[in-house]
């Protein structure tokens, strides 16, 4: 017989081996005077948490669900930080714009 991740028995062993979502993320961050750093898996210089952006975890733990069409932007340029002050919800278009334009100046 198969085992469910969705039976509650397997998923409270789960939760008390890993831990909450929340204790899984802030395991991985490291906060300095000026930006909360993400320690755990990156991808292209970004955190990763459970096949999710750290910084799009971090907004959603603080501000709720990103509607759809909208990206997390990291105003203070460190693709690590997961600081919500220094993140920022913009159209999808709009942080396109941002980061051509600073590939432009590159």
């Amino acid at each position: 017989m198969a085992v469910s991740w969705r039976d509650p028995s397997v998923r409270a062993a789960r939760l008390a081996h890993y831990g909450t979502r929340e204790e899984r993320f802030w395991n991985r961050v490291k906060k300095t005077n000026s930006h909360w750093l993400w320690i755990g898996a990156t991808v292209h210089g970004h955190g990763r948490i459970n096949h999710r952006w750290a910084h799009r975890e971090s907004w959603e733990m603080h501000h709720g669900p990103i509607p759809a069409g909208y990206d997390v932007h990291h105003h203070c340029r460190v693709k690590l930080c997961v600081k919500p002050s220094h993140l920022r919800l913009m159209t999808t278009g709009d942080h396109h714009k941002i980061h051509n334009r600073e590939r432009k100046v590159k």
